[in-house]
């Protein structure tokens, strides 16, 4: 099922599957080891691909639906100076395996990888600077430049994660 909506499937993943619905035919005994695993996907020519990204986009149509139902409560119990609309906010998009269990017939389609800027803009017309996150507390790309035009942040895995975001819109 997992599959059918092209989502990465890893090993410990795939054997958790396997214990599940073992467990729904009755054999609540069946653990699924390393052995069997490994057996299963010689026996089935299931092999362990890299998935690429830029192929899979989201599902427009589902987060539609979600603004529609849920923004206007959220928008109306907030003030305008505290709605802000952030372009490219996906948070750890990069904790997505990069690789996938498939049959040898099938190809793989990846997942579309957010950009590293992020812009936002307020409800009451004010823009934010840019943001930009990077690894390295003072990159060497940057050696030599007094004032920069971005709100710059260092975090070890260069991820926006919910400190960094909202220490940039409180600025």
């Amino acid at each position: 099922m997992v599959r059918e909506r092209d989502s990465p499937m890893s090993s410990p993943l795939m054997r958790q599957n396997a214990e599940d619905l073992a467990a729904k035919m009755g054999h609540k005994e069946v653990v699924a080891t390393d052995g069997r695993f490994h057996r299963w996907r010689k026996r089935l020519n299931v092999v362990f691909k890299q998935t690429h990204g830029g192929q899979k986009s989201a599902d427009v149509a589902t987060v539609d639906q979600q603004i529609e139902k849920e923004c206007p409560q959220l928008i109306a119990s907030c003030a305008p100076k505290d709605v802000s609309d952030a372009d490219e906010s996906g948070l750890y998009y990069r904790a997505m395996p990069s690789h996938t269990y498939l049959s040898k017939a099938e190809s793989t389609k990846g997942y579309q990888v957010s950009k590293e800027p992020m812009c936002c803009i307020r409800m009451t017309g004010e823009k934010r600077m840019l943001l930009e996150i990077r690894k390295s507390k003072r990159s060497r790309s940057l050696k030599g430049i007094k004032k920069l035009s971005v709100n710059y942040f260092d975090n070890i895995s260069a991820w926006k994660t919910s400190v960094i975001f909202n220490n940039w819109l409180q600025k």
